[in-house]
């Protein structure tokens, strides 16, 4: 039972993680999309210009950052997303599955 809760709050944390990921990267494409806006409309000064592309870049840094820092719970491994920005079914080292497995349900087929 101890190794079922503590699997339990493994796989949790991925999720917990997965979700951050994913809402790191919208607001990182959304900080994008207003910058390009925002340059293509308004003329700025080139220290403010200078300044949002600052900021855009290290929105950007701390995304990869964050996307970089998962690791599988079982052995370590570094956790590879899919082209969709997508948490894998598996671990692609050891095979550990990275979703809680489903509930067993009471009606027969």
């Amino acid at each position: 039972m101890q190794l079922d809760d503590e699997r339990s709050a493994q796989i949790a944390g991925i999720q917990r993680w997965r979700r951050s990921v994913v809402r790191l990267w919208i607001v990182t494409m959304l900080a994008a999309l207003g910058v390009l806006a925002l340059l293509a409309g308004v003329a700025l000064p080139a220290a403010v210009e200078a300044l949002l592309g600052t900021a855009l870049a290290a929105i950007t840094g701390l995304a990869l950052c964050n996307m970089r820092r998962g690791a599988c719970p079982s052995c370590g491994e570094r956790i590879r997303f899919q082209p969709r920005i997508e948490l894998p079914p598996a671990c692609t080292n050891c095979g550990a599955s990275f979703f809680a497995p489903a509930e067993p349900s009471d009606r027969a087929p």
